[in-house]
C-alpha cells in the first residue's frame, strides 16, 4: 500500500504518519525503515525498497521529502519509469511518503506539493493521499478551538472553555506548542479540569503581558515609574536584565522604523517595516516622537550594551543607565 502525506502543517503531517505506522503495527509488529528521499534519485530509492522487500519480512518504508526533490529534477520519462517499477515492489512493503513544507526564502512562504501536481497523476488508484494544511484561527473562523477539543478528548484532558480560548489566544495555531502546553497544564492540574488561572500562571506568554507595559513605559521615557515592577519580576526569576535590555532595543528599533514612515497609510507602513497586525497598530498609536529621538535612544542602548559586554559595567548598572537616559 502507498500512503502520501503532504500539506503546509508539519505537525499534522508527522502526527498522521505516526498514526499510520501505529495502525499498520496493530496486527503485527513491522520494522520501520527511514529513508531520506531528499538526496537520492528514484533508482536509488527503488533499490532500497527492493532490497527490503526481497530479503526481509514485510516492512514499512518511511520516505521523507522524495517527491518534492523528484519533482524539481526529473522529466516525464523518469516519472513513468518510477511508477512502473513501484507497482512491483509494494506487495511486501508499506510505503509512507511524507512531504514536509519547505520555506522559500525569496518570499518567506512555504512550498508544498498538492494532489493536483503532475507528479502524482500516475499514482496508483488505491494509494491513500492526505493533504494536511494549517488550521484557521482568524476572526469567527476558529477551527483551532474544535481541533483542541478533539485533541483533549483523545488525551483525556479536561479544560474549561475560557481556559482553552485563553490558551489559543496565546499560542494561536501553533499546534505543537498547544499540545505541549495542554500536557503541562494537565500535569499541573493533577488530572483535574484546567482553569483559566492555570493557563495564565504557566504559559510563557503570560509573562509577556506583564512585561509589555513595562517596556512601553521605558521606551516612552517613563522608566522611573516602573523600576519597582522591574525589580519584582527580576527577583521572582521571571525575566533577566539582559532580556529586558533586548526587548527595549527591539521595541526602540521598531519605533524608529515606524516613525520614519509614519505619514504613510497603514498598508504602506506594513510593507515598509515588515511589522503586521495588532503589533503594528499598537506601535503606530504609540509613536509620538520624531525619528531623530528614537535614533538617539537606540545609540544610548548600544553604548551601554557595549560597555556591559566589554566588562566596563555590569548588567544592573547598564539597565539603570538606559532607563535613566532614555527620553
Amino acid at each position: 500500500m502507498i500512503y502520501i502525506i503532504t500539506g503546509d502543517e508539519e505537525f499534522l503531517i508527522k502526527e498522521k504518519a505516526k498514526e499510520l505506522i501505529d495502525n499498520l503495527n496493530q496486527e503485527s509488529q513491522l520494522n520501520v525503515d527511514h529513508i531520506n528521499g531528499e538526496n537520492i534519485n528514484y533508482q536509488e530509492l527503488l533499490n532500497q525498497i527492493s532490497n527490503l522487500s526481497l530479503f526481509d519480512e514485510k516492512k514499512i518504508s518511511y520516505i521523507e521529502n522524495f517527491f518534492s526533490n523528484f519533482n524539481k529534477k526529473n522529466k516525464k520519462k523518469d516519472i513513468d519509469n518510477f511508477y512502473a517499477s513501484l507497482k512491483h515492489l509494494i506487495q511486501n512493503t508499506e510505503l509512507i511518503f511524507v512531504e514536509l513544507p519547505k520555506v522559500n526564502y525569496q518570499n518567506y512562504r512555504n512550498e508544498t506539493l498538492t494532489k493536483k501536481n503532475v507528479i502524482f497523476k500516475q499514482i496508483p488508484n488505491e494509494a491513500q493521499f492526505f493533504e494536511l494544511n494549517k488550521i484557521s484561527n482568524f476572526q469567527n473562523n476558529r477551527e483551532i478551538i474544535n481541533w483542541c477539543k478533539k485533541k483533549c478528548q483523545k488525551l483525556d484532558i479536561q479544560i474549561e472553555d475560557d481556559a482553552l480560548i485563553e490558551l489559543v489566544d496565546l499560542k494561536n495555531n501553533n499546534l505543537r506548542a498547544l499540545v505541549n502546553e495542554l500536557n503541562k497544564l494537565h500535569a499541573y492540574s493533577d488530572g483535574k479540569k484546567i482553569e483559566k488561572s492555570h493557563v495564565q500562571l504557566l504559559t510563557n506568554e503570560w509573562k509577556e503581558y506583564n512585561i509589555f507595559p513595562i517596556i512601553d513605559s521605558i521606551v516612552a521615557g517613563n522608566g522611573h515609574q516602573v523600576r519597582e515592577q522591574i525589580n519584582t519580576l527580576i527577583l521572582r526569576g521571571e525575566i533577566s536584565r539582559q532580556e529586558i535590555m533586548y526587548r527595549i532595543a527591539k521595541q526602540t528599533s521598531e519605533f524608529l522604523k515606524v516613525s520614519s514612515v509614519k505619514n504613510l497609510t497603514k498598508n504602506q507602513i506594513e510593507k515598509e517595516v515588515g511589522i503586521h497586525g495588532y503589533r503594528l497598530q499598537k506601535i503606530i498609536e504609540q509613536v509620538k516622537k520624531e525619528e531623530s529621538q528614537y535614533l538617539y535612544n537606540l545609540r544610548i542602548i548600544e553604548k551601554y550594551d557595549f560597555q556591559m559586554k566589554t566588562g566596563l559595567i555590569n548588567e544592573k548598572v547598564a539597565l539603570d543607565l538606559i532607563i535613566s537616559e532614555l527620553n
